[in-house]
């Protein structure tokens, strides 16, 4: 899992349980969307297209341009 925390929630992309090979991009505990790829879901926050209206249009914020800049974590 990786994670990234912002002033409006903390964002998370995890295994998606229900798709195999599939990720989630989640606000807090909210599902915002299913990708095939970590680097989709981290894309779509980088470009402010996450769904989560508090975010998308939020001005003045510094973004992770790539999943580097997000902390991981690995599950138990």
């Amino acid at each position: 899992m990786w994670y990234y925390e912002t002033k409006v929630g903390t964002f998370s992309i995890r295994r998606d349980p229900n798709k195999p090979g599939s990720w989630l991009l989640c606000m807090d505990a909210v599902e915002l969307g299913s990708y095939a790829s970590p680097e989709l879901a981290a894309s779509d926050v980088y470009k402010q297209s996450t769904a989560w209206d508090e975010w998308d249009t939020l001005e003045d914020v510094t973004i992770p341009t790539d999943l580097d800049e997000w902390v991981i974590s690995k599950p138990y």
